[in-house]
């Protein structure tokens, strides 16, 4: 029999009510019982108590008759009472009195210790038989506990198996994700990223740009990526208000060779104090957007780099090459210019 306590009233079914009505409606009938038990123990132990009282007179009488017997030892009784005065006759008719009420006292000691012993027996039946009771209403709920445990681990694994279904779904995005960061394409993690150029390059508004393609590794490879994240590095810079007259399509750097990888970040050793500045902060985003370590390169201003020219003092070259192999990551000096609170 299930326990009303298990489940709210709204959620037991028909027959668990009923059964649960049932319960409560035994308990109620062993209850009186026991409270009735319990009442006739109480009447039969006033009976007793009564009956002592009624013994009462009886044994003060014969303590007094006693007391007279050994007070009036060797004298001769006439027909009155030397103590009382009153006729003999007259005081064993009192005495008789006296002797019917001790009389009905001891009867009345008689029934009220035997019923006693029988209504106290009774009681302690109740009450083991409602405390059995009890322990089955316990017992019963202890197993149904036990049995919504059971479904609800039960619910808890299916709840864990399609968990795991979803965690592995997750943990395949991931590895996509990671394999395109290692493998490319780079041009959607710079898509992905115009915020981080937005937040960190907006303070160098206006400055000059180029952004060039690798020639040697582009028309050797056919490698459209590197035009493709050169593109996306010039709308990221673009947006961020720097200056960047090649947007369509990139400038390809014939001297660029078939070797090297990653994208790095060229400026004249004449460039003012706030170009340089800027070329850092670039540096830094780059690498942590591209997962890669790289640094400033200064060119020597005699060294002709683009179109048998030398690189104008106040512009920034970014040349991109081919995906690296193993990114790295940014570096201990790119986490400290992204925390500069002056370049925020």
């Amino acid at each position: 029999m299930p326990s009303p306590i298990f489940a709210p009233p709204s959620l037991l079914s028909p027959l668990d009510s009923a059964l649960s009505r049932l319960d409560d409606s035994i308990r109620v009938d062993l209850r009186n019982i026991r409270d009735e038990y319990f009442v006739w123990l109480l009447i039969l132990a006033g009976l007793v108590a009564i009956g002592v009282i009624l013994e009462g007179p009886e044994i003060i009488q014969e303590i007094r008759h006693l007391l007279d017997r050994l007070k009036n030892w060797g004298r001769t009784r006439l027909k009155l009472d030397s103590r009382s005065g009153m006729p003999i006759a007259k005081k064993e008719h009192k005495l008789d009195r006296v002797k019917l009420f001790g009389a009905l006292g001891w009867a009345l000691v008689s029934v009220g210790v035997g019923g006693e012993f029988v209504c106290d027996k009774l009681v302690s039946d109740a009450d083991a038989l409602l405390q059995h009771f009890n322990e089955i209403l316990l017992t019963e709920t202890q197993r149904e506990t036990a049995r919504a445990n059971e479904r609800a681990g039960n619910a808890l694994m299916q709840a864990a198996s399609a968990d795991a279904h979803t965690l592995r779904e997750i943990a395949a995005r991931l590895a996509l994700e990671k394999q395109l960061l290692w493998a490319g394409p780079r041009f959607l993690f710079v898509q992905a990223a115009h915020a981080d150029f937005n937040r960190y390059l907006k303070r160098f508004n206006g400055q000059n740009a180029i952004v060039t393609a690798c020639g040697g590794q582009f028309f050797s490879r056919g490698d459209q990526e590197i035009m493709l994240t050169a593109g996306s590095l010039n709308m990221a810079l673009k947006e961020a208000g720097w200056k960047v007259d090649n947007l369509h399509p990139p400038t390809i750097d014939q001297g660029c060779p078939t070797i090297g990888e990653g994208v790095s970040v060229n400026v004249s050793s004449e460039a003012s104090k706030g170009t340089k500045d800027a070329a850092t902060k670039l540096v830094a985003v780059i690498d942590k957007v591209l997962r890669q370590i790289t640094g400033v390169i200064p060119l020597n201003p005699t060294v002709f780099k683009l179109n048998g020219a030398p690189l104008a003092p106040e512009t920034i070259e970014i040349a991109v090459r081919m995906h690296p192999m193993v990114p790295t990551g940014p570096g201990i000096e790119d986490e400290r210019a992204l925390k500069d609170p002056s370049t925020q």
